[in-house]
């Protein structure tokens, strides 16, 4: 199933089985990556400047 809700949405995959009990895989169209920054751009910035609190906060902040 592929939603194209905007906004977060409370146990998506939960509420499609009580209909589609196969439901396999829930994937999200215009889900917005926390932050508005995505993972894989939030994965390549330079570490090694960092100190060790600044990437503990960056990575609760994904």
């Amino acid at each position: 199933a592929i939603l194209t809700d905007e906004g977060e949405l409370f146990d998506p995959i939960g509420r499609l089985r009580t209909v589609y009990p196969n439901v396999m895989r829930l994937d999200f169209e215009n889900r917005k990556p926390a932050g508005g920054r995505h993972p894989e751009t939030a994965a390549r910035g330079d570490v090694s400047h960092k100190d060790p609190m600044e990437l503990f906060e960056e990575f609760f902040l994904l």
